[in-house]
This record gives structure tokens, C-alpha cells and sequence, in this order.
């Protein structure tokens, strides 16, 4: 795994100290408030934003509505979802009504899907579309018992209650409903650091997928130790599955250092790349690789005073970065 960083900013604001993930939705709100906290691709290719601000009274909405739901204080809820900004709303809801997530990626197979459910004892999914809808069906006949599914994508029908739906219904509750309300604030100050926020479950390639609990304790010990240079400046761009702990753990320090995060897909990589401009983010060496190849492929088509040009930029551009390298006195030494 690798970090990419570029830019020369690292101021050090944070949200401040925290000991649970609800109190650092809570206070990177108070701390950025109308700054971006995440930014979607749009269907014309333009990048929609979601304030920290809004990131809290909406997830505040779906909370409300997981607790109407019956999510009990550590209760189990299924995330079956890849990267996109409805995902860190998800997981913000659950983590503010006290609850646990259970993630995976779509690409979770049968076999595992039936054995998460089963073995966390998850009642409610929040699932990426209908197809995984329908599979988390098939598993709850299998099960033999009821499995509630939310829907993050709201152009899909069917019976189901879609995520717009569940906030909707939240945010009405909220303000009707007085008791609800102290319910969340309830659940809030029962939280601890040593309470779970996730349970993560491996592959599965040695047997049954093994589950990993984590507790809060955890997630925010990362945020103060892990020295990462990112401040508010910079915007991140999140290609790795959300759902493993390195790709989320840098989203939690995002949230914490007031940094926007766009989310990315292998397809809009190269252009998202383009267009976001990144200054940070987190990417494994197969990833490079990739883009390595494409671009070999690109220049091997192009005209041969183009590919000269981008050999000698490369060129210089390697030997400014050692000789910065080493006047900066980061040289590896063997």
C-alpha cells in the first residue's frame, strides 16, 4: 500500500479530540460546517458536494429512521455497497444511533453473503442496488427469518425502502417526535470508546469469512498517531474499497483534518484523476501499475515529437525529484 502526496500544505487543524465515531461526525460539523466533506460524480460528469454540516443532519435523519426501524444500541446492520458518498452517509447513520456496521463490497459472493447475515445476526441491510436486494432475499428464505433491506439507489423500484425514503422518514420523526430525539441523544452519551463500530469480515479464501470487531478505541487512535500530512487544502480521491480498514481509516482522518474526499471508480479513474486534481490518497501498487501501462500504451501511439517531449520530461522530472530527495536528506542509505 501506498500514500500519494502532493501537496506543500500540512497545516495541523483538526476537529479535535474524540473517543467514538458519532462525536467525530458530530464535531468535524461544528469545526467545518459548510466546507465539502465528500463530492459525487454526477450523471454529467460534474461532481456533486456534501457539506460536513449536511453530512451530519442527514446521517442525524437516517438514524432516526434506523431507531424507528428497531436497530437496537449495538445492533448489528448489514453495508453491502462499493465506494460512493452514500456509503460514508450509511455508516455516519449508523454510528450516530449507536449501532455496528457489518460492510462488504458488491462483489461478495453467495456463499459469503449467507454466512455474514447468519453469523452477525443482521437484520437490516443497507445494500448498493437491486440486484444485491434480491440476492439478501434469497438468503433471508435460506435463513428462514425477515431481513430488512434499505435502498441506496432511488431510480430502482420495488419493495424495499430506499435511503431518500428512510431520511425522509427520519427527519420528520425527529421533528415531531421529542422522545426520539432524547433516544439518540441517549444512545450518544452511552457510547464509549470501548463499544464496537464495525465488524469487518475477511475473504474468506482459508474457510468461513472471519469477523473482526472493532471498537472505537481503535478508529480514534488512528486519527491521533498515524502521522499523516493532510489539512482542510487538500482533496483526496478514494479508489479502494471502502469497506477495508486501510481506505476507511484515511477517510475517518479526512473527516477529522476538514479534507474533501471524491469518490472514484476503476472505470473514471483516469479521467476522475484528471478533473479532481487529487493532492492525497491511498492506492495499492497494482493500481499504478495499471495507470503505468495505459499511459506506456498511449505514448507508443503518439507522434514521435510528442513521445520525445515526454521522455525528456520524464527525464528531468527524475532528476529533480532525487536531487530534491537528497537535498532534503530523505536518501535511503543501505
Amino acid at each position: 500500500m501506498t500514500f500519494l502526496k502532493t501537496a506543500t500544505d500540512t497545516t495541523e487543524l483538526t476537529a479535535g479530540p474524540v473517543d467514538n465515531i458519532a462525536a467525530l461526525y458530530r464535531s468535524a460539523a461544528r469545526c467545518w460546517e459548510a466546507m465539502p466533506a465528500f463530492a459525487r460524480r454526477t450523471d454529467k460528469a460534474q461532481w456533486e458536494p456534501l457539506s460536513f454540516a449536511d453530512l451530519l443532519r442527514r446521517g442525524e435523519a437516517l438514524a432516526a429512521g434506523l431507531v424507528d426501524l428497531g436497530v437496537p444500541f449495538q445492533g448489528h446492520v448489514g453495508l453491502f455497497a462499493d465506494n460512493r458518498m452514500e456509503w460514508s452517509l450509511a455508516d455516519c447513520a449508523v454510528q450516530l444511533c449507536g449501532a455496528v456496521d457489518v460492510p462488504r463490497g458488491t462483489d461478495v459472493t453467495d456463499g459469503e453473503l449467507r454466512y455474514i447475515i447468519d453469523h452477525a445476526s443482521i437484520e437490516i441491510c443497507i445494500v448498493a442496488n437491486k440486484a444485491l436486494w434480491q440476492r439478501v432475499q434469497q438468503v433471508a428464505k435460506v435463513l428462514n427469518r425477515p431481513i430488512r433491506c434499505i435502498l441506496f439507489d432511488a431510480r430502482e423500484a420495488g419493495d424495499f425502502t430506499t435511503l431518500a425514503e428512510l431520511e425522509a422518514r427520519g427527519a420528520d420523526l425527529l421533528e415531531r417526535d421529542s422522545e426520539l430525539r432524547q433516544a439518540l441523544d441517549e444512545r450518544a452519551r452511552q457510547l464509549t470508546g470501548d463499544h464496537f463500530f464495525t465488524l469487518i469480515y475477511t475473504s474468506g479464501t482459508t474457510g468461513d469469512p472471519k469477523g473482526v470487531p472493532l471498537t472505537h478505541a481503535n478508529a480514534c487512535s488512528q486519527l491521533r498517531t498515524i502521522p499523516i500530512p493532510i489539512s482542510w487544502r487538500d482533496r483526496t480521491l478514494s479508489i479502494l474499497p471502502i469497506w477495508h480498514v486501510y481506505e476507511r481509516i484515511l477517510e475517518l482522518i479526512t473527516l477529522h483534518r476538514g479534507a474533501c474526499t471524491y469518490y472514484s471508480n476503476i472505470r473514471n479513474f483516469a479521467d476522475d484523476l484528471l478533473a479532481v486534481e487529487p493532492t492525497f490518497m491511498a492506492s495499492a501498487p497494482r493500481l499504478w501499475e495499471t495507470l503505468h501501462a495505459r499511459i506506456r500504451k498511449t505514448i507508443a501511439k503518439a507522434h514521435p515529437v510528442r513521445r520525445g517531449l515526454f521522455h525528456i520530461a520524464l527525464f528531468l522530472s527524475r532528476h529533480y525529484h532525487t536531487a530534491l530527495t537528497w537535498l532534503r536528506g530523505n536518501e535511503l542509505r543501505t
